[in-house]
């Protein structure tokens, strides 16, 4: 179905996993590219394999639920992008931490200031009003763990340490190794 709609490169939507934003990030922007070929499917989909279900009460008629009740609308597939638009900044968030071949420890307050600042212009914006109490609550939570690090100076410390070294020319950092 998805060369019908024109695409090349044939996608597939990733399965959802509890344990990372980037698997919720991926599977709904896949889902948003892939929603002409989602449409087709679920408009036909009644004709190919019948009702996704039907409902039956003891004395009462059988009521078939058709797969077009899951059928999106234009609206419906805007919520989903403005949605994964709010997901991909805690995904880029996890990301920076996510380095198995650099330390990540000094990005930790940039990481959270830059997730702070892209979510507080988010709540700015109407399109994103039906998300905007999420939003404060989740700047509260971000504000809950960026005043924890007040507690911790190993983040500031590595911080200052990663500007001290980057500051350094090459010579100067031959020396010090």
């Amino acid at each position: 179905m998805q060369a019908e709609c024109g695409i090349l490169n044939p996608l597939t939507i990733p399965l959802h996993s509890n344990v990372h934003w980037g698997t919720v990030d991926g599977m709904l922007g896949h889902a948003y590219l892939l929603r002409q070929p989602i449409n087709l499917f679920v408009n036909s989909a009644d004709e190919l394999f019948g009702p996704i279900t039907t409902i039956h009460q003891p004395g009462m008629p059988f009521k078939r639920i058709p797969r077009t009740a899951s059928s999106f609308q234009p609206a419906d597939w805007e919520q989903i992008n403005n949605f994964r638009n709010i997901i991909s900044n805690a995904n880029s968030l996890q990301q920076v931490f996510s380095s198995d071949r650099q330390a990540t420890l000094w990005q930790a307050i940039p990481a959270f200031e830059e997730l702070q600042s892209a979510w507080e212009k988010k709540q700015t914006l109407s399109v994103l009003n039906p998300y905007k109490s999420a939003l404060e609550r989740r700047l509260a939570k971000i504000c809950k763990y960026y005043t924890k690090f007040d507690e911790k100076p190993a983040y500031v410390l590595a911080l200052g340490t990663s500007m001290a070294v980057g500051s350094l020319e090459s010579s100067q950092l031959t020396l010090i190794l």
